[in-house]
């Protein structure tokens, strides 16, 4: 698979708390092969792989990627955006993440980063956000938050 240039993954169907969905058992011991230029996920993730934002290669997607959305309500965390990566990112929203209690660590080094939208966002993140976690997001001109309780 060193040479492989795209993969495409698919979650099998499960049930989670009586809600019929797809979700991807943890991706972390996964290795993506080096040299991928294109990479689809399609179901649900319970948290984002470590290495996902740190894949050179792709000519699809990150390099180039300007407006992100996600939206799981599976989500717990996302820990860490790695530097340098999502170098023309302006948009980033968070949608139906209800779970997602902590925004990533290298938010703050997004300079690009033009506006974030947090759709029925957890309590406890609007708290963080507000004080010991604001310096991840006050580089941001354009925020919109919407609590979820």
């Amino acid at each position: 698979m060193e040479s492989l240039a795209s993969l495409s993954l698919e979650a099998e169907e499960c049930f989670f708390e009586d809600t019929n969905c797809t979700l991807f058992p943890a991706l972390d011991a996964f290795s993506p092969p080096p040299l991928l230029q294109e990479f689809c996920l399609h179901g649900g993730l319970i948290e984002i792989p470590m290495w996902l934002a740190s894949m050179e290669n792709l000519t699809r997607g990150f390099p180039a990627l300007e407006t992100l959305t996600i939206a799981s309500q599976f989500l717990v965390e996302w820990t860490e955006i790695a530097t340098g990566a999502f170098p023309s990112l302006r948009s980033l929203s968070f949608r139906c993440c209800l779970s997602l209690i902590f925004l990533p660590e290298g938010l703050q080094n997004i300079s690009t980063l033009q506006e974030l939208y947090l759709d029925s966002m957890h309590p406890d993140l609007a708290r963080r956000l507000k004080g010991e976690e604001n310096y991840k997001i006050k580089h941001i001109p354009k925020l919109k938050f919407c609590p979820a309780f």
